[in-house]
């Protein structure tokens, strides 16, 4: 239960008390009309009129249209940045889960710092970038079905976050190698993985048949290859997932650079691979 100061009873009526403390007892990240409703038997109408009031006095910071966040009580700004990113993105663009860079960054593929978070979600995305109180949000869309396989959930407090697992992520970013901070990078993050107790090559197929494109597969194929030594029956696996047609290692890079037959791949990035 929370204690009010003089202060926030001095600048509340008897009803928006009861309100900031009804949204303040949910602990919940995001809040918004559907908190009020349900409590105290408000229609919507009525329920956002009364989160735009208490967002107007200083109570809660909106996050976009509908959804805010209560106001810590210790906060010396109406504007303050949550202390949990993660879990304000479960809250916004449910169903999703931290994706690309920042999966990588959970699961120590690299050293590189980011500075903004990576979500896959189901949403529509209208816009993928965008920066909701000081926090930076990089959006991407998936289908449904890419939604069902190879994630894991953590608690961090009393919110529960979803994360692509260590082999999901690598094949995120091998289908879509900017997520990842482009291919050279991606490139390192592989080697990385390969170096881990915890690597599965098998896993890593399964998965790449599951995205079910076969670029993928030629980018998985050629790094597994660079960096280590798979089976020959893993080779021959893999590359009954890639398609005809020629690809890039970077598909925002030049349309220039070694072809590997073997793999219809164009290396248009810089690999460092050790002879």
């Amino acid at each position: 239960m929370w204690h009010y100061s003089i202060m926030i009873l001095a600048g509340l009526g008897e009803k928006e008390r009861s309100y900031l403390q009804h949204l303040n007892s949910s602990n919940r990240v995001v809040v918004g009309a559907e908190d009020l409703m349900g409590a105290f038997e408000l229609s919507a109408v009525q329920a956002n009129l009364s989160l735009s009031r208490l967002c107007k006095k200083g109570w809660l910071q909106r996050l976009r249209r509908g959804a805010y966040s209560v106001i810590p009580l210790h906060s010396n700004s109406s504007a303050t940045v949550p202390e949990n990113p993660q879990a304000l993105a479960m809250e916004l663009f449910k169903p999703c889960y931290v994706s690309g860079w920042s999966a990588c960054e959970y699961w120590d593929l690299t050293e590189q710092i980011f500075n903004s978070i990576h979500v896959s979600t189901t949403q529509p995305v209208k816009k993928k970038r965008q920066e909701i109180s000081s926090l930076v949000f990089e959006l991407q869309h998936i289908s449904p079905k890419e939604f069902k396989f190879g994630l894991e959930k953590y608690w961090h407090g009393s919110s529960q976050i979803v994360v692509s697992d260590l082999h999901r992520t690598i094949i995120d970013i091998l289908d879509v190698p900017s997520i990842g901070g482009g291919a050279s990078l991606v490139a390192l993050m592989v080697k990385s993985y390969l170096s881990r107790p915890d690597k599965d090559l098998d896993k890593l197929l399964l998965y790449a048949e599951k995205i079910a494109r076969g670029t993928v597969a030629k980018r998985l194929g050629y790094l597994v290859e660079a960096f280590s030594s798979p089976s020959a029956e893993w080779i021959l696996k893999c590359q009954s997932l890639i398609t005809k047609g020629l690809s890039s290692l970077d598909p925002e890079g030049p349309a220039k650079g070694e072809i590997i037959g073997r793999w219809n791949l164009r290396i248009n990035a810089r690999v460092e691979v050790e002879t």
